[in-house]
């Protein structure tokens, strides 16, 4: 097994766990246990590379919509190329990923979307590779780990009694 077929297997394990995460039982105290185990499940599965792909996502994010509205490369390069590097040394699939991201970000693919870029990537990336595909399973696996860092009270289920 290659390093890029241990991201891919390791990735779709974590989507799996990531949906059990949205399926959660309806009485709160076993949807509390339950959304631990599977909180516990994606962070133990997170590799290096997607440790890394994190960093570019935030920094191209920050750094290319934010603060540099005219998507100046060199600046860009200049500062976060070792770490482009680096991902790309870790994994193949990761750095294609973050390949993607970066040039839609570049080409305003999806023009002003605002805090739905993440879900318009998502369909971005199922209409040009297509469900199931690497890019699909990674950047799925992603935002399930993105999602399981956020405030776990608002995924359990609201409570009859109170």
């Amino acid at each position: 097994m290659t390093k890029d077929d241990f991201e891919i297997e390791n990735a779709k394990e974590i989507v799996e766990w990531g949906e059990k995460m949205k399926h959660l039982d309806d009485n709160v105290f076993v949807a509390e246990i339950q959304y631990e185990r599977n909180r516990d499940e994606i962070c133990k599965r997170i590799t290096p590379a997607m440790w890394c792909f994190d960093t570019m996502h935030t920094v191209i994010g920050t750094d290319l919509m934010y603060r540099n509205p005219d998507r100046a490369l060199a600046p860009f390069n200049r500062k976060w190329g070792s770490t482009w590097r680096k991902l790309a040394r870790l994994s193949k699939s990761w750095s294609e990923l973050c390949s993607i991201y970066y040039t839609t970000v570049i080409r305003d693919d999806l023009g002003n979307v605002g805090f739905n870029f993440d879900k318009e990537l998502k369909k971005l990336i199922i209409k040009r590779f297509g469900k199931g595909s690497t890019p699909d399973i990674l950047f799925s696996a992603y935002l399930a780990w993105d999602d399981c860092r956020a405030d776990p009270t608002y995924r359990y289920p609201s409570d009859p009694f109170n």
